[in-house]
């Protein structure tokens, strides 16, 4: 999970690099790594919460190993 934020804020970085490098902005890079930044954000934030959200996840598993 860490990795692919990693990931995705060194994208960001280098296109605002690149971007500043030639003086052109492509506005669709930039929409779109500002929308996957997001996106990982929520899911980071879904994910935190089992028991709620869009995503839950079943604790049976941890309760039969404390048995």
């Amino acid at each position: 999970m860490v990795g692919g934020l990693l990931g995705l804020l060194c994208s960001l970085l280098l296109t605002g690099v690149a971007s500043s490098a030639d003086g052109k902005r492509n506005l669709f890079s930039m929409v779109l790594f500002a929308i996957g930044f997001s996106a990982v954000i929520v899911l980071i934030a879904d994910l935190d919460r089992s028991q709620q959200g869009l995503l839950t996840v079943s604790q049976q598993a941890l309760l039969d190993l404390q048995r």
